[in-house]
């Protein structure tokens, strides 16, 4: 187990950090042991796949032939601490703040007032200089006053000081933030997976919210957002949301902001998925706004085939397809390796269709490898409906009922996305039956209002939007 950590945790990392962390590894101060070295260059030699012979990897490190398990684990084991070092190491490069936080605890109890002070001057600037807001800020400037006010006390200083005042404020603020972020937190898993977390002193914190003398940007915007959550049919929290965010962006990490889009996004999907299909354009003025601020992005720098996928939908679903097509060949490089081509191939033939092309999709089809049983599944009823539109029913059913197979099979789909499909398959094979034959127009009004009425009561059903419009076509 700790062996595949270690090559996962260098698998994640790019050419410049594993140079890092061999430095770090070689650095006497960080490690003395020779076998650690040599068994940390050995294991670096075969990045980027690390597949490596534990025994060739012991006779590196070791120079010995006889292959040892409990020493070979022991020396992976202290390597992959090292590795934890390494991590936390980066942490504090890119944290000044708590770099200074930790420095000052150090500092501060060896009673040297002028170098104190100096780190205290360079954190009060870092604090000043910042445009965030958020609890862990105000936790920080929490920290920063209790410092302040510890050396004043060293110093014998028994005067009245803001910086205990301020140390409390700061606190209050930190407390305030943090259970409202909490709160949305557990709002949202509750409404996901009805997990039943329930968020203590939560009256407490409103009555707090409602106290504040002045306004505070990050606390409205969570107090907003929990409202949203809590009240999923009032718009006017949506809108606040929306609102607040746009003009307090930057008092926010990047990290919370994508949460709070996903509230946002979650709520529109939401509205959408009760019969509101305007939300769509928030979707896309969502995303867009997320593409402009770099937030789509996770820890790795990629972006995730679900949000690249929700994207395109939203902007094809709008008809912006000039856009959506210039979306799609520019963060094509932002997928992750293993699946970039699938996915961009898989929603070029989705454009195609939107477009009208529907022999192109076909075409485009058969360039998706269907490795992923979602795509997999995702390409059929695309084709399917290419048939419908091309008036090719014969392929159509055939493909129906291979499909249908595909389903009874396939065991890596989740059980909505089985359901999904399969009511979407019924009603497809509904609407190409029906085409085919002929009727009076008393019964085909019947027939028609049926399988309207059946397309209503569905749930979950793929394509439902589709589905509607062939339904109400079937008059013409």
């Amino acid at each position: 187990m700790e062996n595949a950590t270690l090559f996962l945790l260098l698998k994640q990392m790019d050419t410049r950090r594993r140079n890092q962390f061999r430095q770090f590894v070689f650095a006497p101060f960080a490690n003395k042991h020779l076998e650690v070295q040599r068994l940390c260059e050995a294991v670096l030699q075969g990045a980027p796949d690390f597949e490596l012979d534990k025994t060739a990897l012991y006779q590196a490190a070791t120079g010995d032939s006889a292959f040892r398990e409990t020493v070979f684990n022991n020396l992976m084991s202290d390597l992959l601490q090292l590795l934890y070092d390494f991590l936390v190491w980066e942490q504090l490069q890119e944290d000044t703040m708590l770099r200074q936080d930790l420095l000052l605890k150090k500092l501060i109890p060896e009673d040297i007032p002028k170098a104190s002070h100096r780190q205290l001057r360079l954190m009060e600037r870092h604090l000043s200089g910042s445009s965030l807001q958020n609890g862990q800020y105000h936790y920080t400037a929490a920290q920063f006053n209790r410092h302040h006010d510890q050396q004043l006390l060293l110093e014998g200083n028994r005067k009245y000081d803001e910086r205990l005042q301020r140390q409390n404020d700061h606190l209050d603020l930190y407390f305030l933030i943090e259970k409202l972020r909490l709160a949305c937190d557990m709002t949202s898993r509750n409404t996901v997976v009805q997990a039943g977390y329930q968020c203590t002193h939560l009256e407490t914190v409103r009555q707090m919210y409602r106290q504040l003398t002045t306004f505070h940007p990050v606390a409205a915007i969570y107090h907003a957002a929990l409202l949203m959550l809590e009240q999923a049919g009032e718009r006017t929290h949506f809108e606040a949301l929306i609102r607040l965010l746009q003009q307090h962006q930057s008092c926010l990490p990047a990290d919370e902001l994508q949460v709070l889009h996903s509230y946002a996004l979650n709520y529109c999907v939401k509205r959408i998925n009760f019969g509101e299909p305007e939300y769509y354009r928030e979707v896309l003025n969502l995303y867009q706004s997320m593409l402009h601020n770099k937030l789509v992005f996770n820890h790795q720098g990629q972006i995730t085939q679900w949000t690249y996928i929700n994207i395109a939908t939203a902007g094809m679903r709008l008809g912006e397809l000039d856009w959506t097509a210039h979306f799609l060949q520019e963060y094509r490089p932002f997928l992750p390796p293993d699946i970039r081509d699938n996915v961009f191939q898989h929603n070029l033939a989705s454009l195609y269709f939107a477009k009208g092309q529907y022999r192109e999709t076909l075409s485009k089809l058969q360039e998706v490898a269907f490795t992923d049983a979602f795509y997999g599944l995702s390409a059929k009823m695309i084709q399917i409906k290419c048939y419908f539109e091309l008036q090719e029913t014969e392929a159509a059913l055939s493909l129906l009922e291979s499909a249908r197979m595909f389903l009874r099979r396939n065991k890596r789909l989740s059980g909505y996305q089985i359901r999904s499909a399969q009511h979407f398959f019924q009603v497809a094979g509904k609407l190409l039956r029906f085409r085919e034959g002929r009727r009076l127009r008393p019964v085909i009004e019947k027939e028609v209002a049926q399988i309207q009425a059946e397309i209503r009561a569905l749930s979950p059903l793929a394509n439902r939007d589709w589905c509607e419009e062939k339904a109400g076509g079937l008059m013409g």
